[in-house]
């Protein structure tokens, strides 16, 4: 309850000298705070006064020189706002009296028949009515406006009644149901809950009215619209009691059907994809029962050349190579009979007409209802089974290309290690002769401290796939015991009925040197970049000392050599205080100059929130008088580009400055934070001005061109003695964020 106490100023609307002088003889009789008493004798004054002094509570006569009964108050209340007013009135006007209360007056009160406490009373009474009243007003917009910016729809239950109000604007919105302002029955929501669910959602909310425990309910059902459509929703209860007992329910349902019909469909596709990566690993197709192709992954055109859409729909025996047909029909109609099968080698004809060899599992997945067909994953093995015709073809051309071969090749058993075969170029680089060679392991090519690592290198070779090429870096040994750096490629082979390894190995000794060689010349410019820039810093330390000793330094010194004058009680005291407080309000400007110029490299350090609020910081320290209060808890700034927080930083200071000349203000409140777009607002309790009349300055029109720069909306909303509101939205854009590289 707000404090009765506290000063009233109180307008008396009364053009009866006799009246007016009976009524102030009874305010100053009664025990009320009074603090003025301002007196009008018409209601065109009374519309004057209500503008310009700030006034607690109207007492009117209905009966005024320039209007009568009801139009009198209508005049008034034009003007009061939340202001009470109490109608004084004789007995012929008391009909007119009760027009004035239906119509929003506070109380009436009958000349010559109330004394001083009925009058206090009755003063009280209005008050505190009318504070009611606009605080019930406040509460019901509020509540029609959530209900508005949001998609649910709000609902109130007597358990007792099983009557529901709704929130008619969004049930017909959402739901397609007008049901007015009227309370519907528990069955208008029970019955369009889906018949499947419909018994276990409405046990589910008696369960949760019943259990004294609780004072929740929430569930997810699907809903009928009025177009017979279901939306799938999600209800929440808020439990309500008495006397021990649940009386009410006000909750909110929420259409989530989008994101419900999200989740389902991301189910099937992970499902799906599940499957589909167990089963495969290259090229990924799905075949019906028929064969023809109803999926196709992205391998299929990066492999074949063809799309989804090119592929989907045909049949996979038009691609088969004649020669390889029947036996690709004999492993399709297994397939349909067992869960996997599996088909060596067969050729596919890609986009371009050529003939691949390809390798196929297949998978069975036609009972399956998120795959329903045959899971082929297939891999281009074309190179592989040219390599083996080549070889098995050109024996001698394979002994060539070996024993020729620029680069260092030897071959191993990958169970015994032994070597087994080497070129040339290997003996050259190692030192051993061929004979040497043959009597080692790949194991004496390398220091001690390497073969462990090695030997766990020979596992995971032996586990590859036969197509596998593995790449490494290692340290070998020469014949004389020389490190040298070997970059080899590892493939496993049949080699005279033996289990080996092919491996091409090429020294990467220079490589690595000039590898080196780069890195120390880059460390040395880096180094030299650090010292440049430590140059730069030091001689703006310089520059910013000598501004100090040169100029703030000496303001100082005369300043305190003229306070100590004055001190010392000379006739010109007065004089030289005044002279030394404005050779400190000059060194003062210099120091905020100075730490202006330092914003560049604070932003670049700490950030755009950091240098606003040391900003805000300097002028609190020369101005006491105002309290700022910055919020920016929800702007991320990691991925802004540093010219743009410039500008949102100049914009803000050009703004304070503008407070700070002209404003007056005691509250200034800036807010920057990030949605779908940039916003600034810096908002002031200062005198305002008129947006129509006055010209936009300097720092106005400096602001506007900051904001256009960055295709950002500016709006200036003030008023004479309502202060000014600045709010800004950029877009999120290329030209803010940071280019990727």
């Amino acid at each position: 309850m707000s404090d009765n106490r506290l000063p009233l100023t109180i307008l008396i609307v009364e053009d009866n000298p006799g009246d007016l002088f009976l009524l102030e003889e009874l305010l100053k009789g009664a025990s009320l705070p009074i603090k003025q008493l301002i007196k009008v004798t018409s209601a065109h004054d009374a519309q004057l006064a209500l503008q310009q002094e700030e006034i607690n509570l109207v007492l009117l006569d209905l009966s005024l020189p320039d209007s009568n009964g009801l139009q009198s108050y209508e005049m008034v209340d034009e003007y009061a706002g939340s202001i009470p007013i109490v109608v004084l009135t004789g007995l012929i006007d008391m009909e007119v009296a009760l027009e004035t209360m239906a119509s929003g007056a506070q109380d009436y009160l009958i000349k010559g028949e109330f004394d001083e406490k009925l009058l206090e009373k009755s003063i009280q009474y209005s008050i505190e009515r009318k504070k009611s009243q606009e605080s019930l007003r406040e509460s019901i917009d509020r509540y029609k406006f959530v209900t508005r910016v949001t998609n649910d729809v709000v609902w109130d239950m007597n358990l007792s009644t099983k009557k529901v109000l709704w929130a008619e604007e969004n049930m017909k919105r959402l739901f397609g149901y007008d049901t007015g302002n009227e309370e519907t029955g528990f069955d208008f929501w029970s019955e369009k809950v889906h018949p499947d669910e419909r018994e276990q959602v409405i046990k589910k909310l008696l369960d949760a009215c019943e259990d004294n425990t609780s004072d929740r309910w929430e569930d997810e059902y699907r809903f009928v619209r009025a177009d017979g459509t279901y939306a799938y929703v999600l209800d929440k209860g808020y439990l309500l009691y008495a006397n021990g007992k649940a009386v009410r329910m006000i909750g909110s349902m929420q259409d989530i059907t989008e994101r419900k019909l999200a989740e389902l469909k991301l189910l099937d596709s992970e499902k799906r994809f599940r499957s589909l990566v167990q089963n495969g690993s290259d090229m990924i197709k799905i075949l019906d029962e028929n064969g023809r192709f109803t999926f196709s992954s992205p391998s299929v055109e990066k492999v074949l050349g063809y799309s989804q859409e090119a592929i989907v729909g045909k049949m996979t025996f038009d691609f088969i190579h004649p020669d390889d047909l029947q036996d690709i029909l004999g492993h399709f109609q297994t397939i349909k009979q067992t869960d996997y099968d599996e088909i060596p080698y067969f050729r596919f004809k890609n986009i371009h007409g050529e003939w691949r060899w390809l390798e196929t599992k297949l998978t069975n997945l036609l009972a399956d209802p998120a795959v329903q067909g045959i899971v082929s994953n297939s891999r281009d093995v074309t190179e592989k089974k040219k390599a083996e015709e080549a070889i098995l073809a050109s024996e001698e051309r394979y002994r060539s290309l070996f024993f020729n071969n620029p680069m260092s090749i030897y071959i191993w058993d990958i169970n015994t290690l032994e070597i087994l075969e080497v070129n040339d170029t290997a003996q050259k680089e190692y030192g051993y002769s061929r004979d040497e060679f043959l009597s080692l392991t790949m194991k004496d090519l390398r220091r001690k401290e390497n073969i462990p690592q090695y030997l766990s290198f020979v596992e995971e070779l032996k586990n590859a796939d036969a197509d596998t090429i593995m790449h490494g870096v290692w340290k070998h040994a020469r014949k004389n015991s020389e490190e040298i750096a070997m970059e080899i490629y590892s493939q496993k082979i049949s080699f005279k009925e033996r289990n080996a390894v092919l491996a091409l190995a090429n020294n990467i000794d220079e490589k690595i040197r000039l590898e080196n060689k780069l890195a120390e010349e880059r460390e040395a410019k880096q180094k030299e970049i650090t010292e440049a820039v430590i140059r730069v810093q030091e001689k703006e330390r310089y520059e910013i000392s000598r501004e100090l000793h040169d100029n703030v330094n000496q303001q100082l010194t005369v300043a305190m050599m003229y306070i100590a004058t004055a001190e010392k009680g000379t006739n010109n005291a007065e004089a030289l205080l005044k002279q030394s407080s404005g050779f400190i309000y000059n060194a003062i400007e210099e120091i905020r100059k100075l730490s202006k110029a330092l914003v560049t490299p604070l932003i670049k350090d700490f950030g755009l929130c950091k240098a606003i609020e040391g900003l805000l910081e300097d002028i609190q320290i020369a101005n006491t008088s105002i309290h700022f209060d910055f919020f920016c808890e929800n702007f991320y700034e990691e991925d802004v580009q540093y010219e743009f927080k410039l500008s949102i930083y100049r914009i803000v200071q050009e703004q304070l400055n503008n407070i700070l000349k002209h404003a007056k203000a005691k509250e200034v409140v800036i807010e920057l934070y990030r949605d779908e777009v940039i916003r600034l607002s810096v908002n002031d309790d200062g005198v305002g001005f008129d947006t129509k009349k006055k010209r936009k300055g300097i720092g106005i029109h400096n602001i506007q061109t900051r904001v256009g720069l960055y295709g950002g909306k500016i709006n200036i909303h003030s008023e004479p003695g309502n202060g000014c509101q600045l709010r800004i939205e950029f877009p999120i854009t290329n030209d803010i964020l940071v280019k990727q590289e």
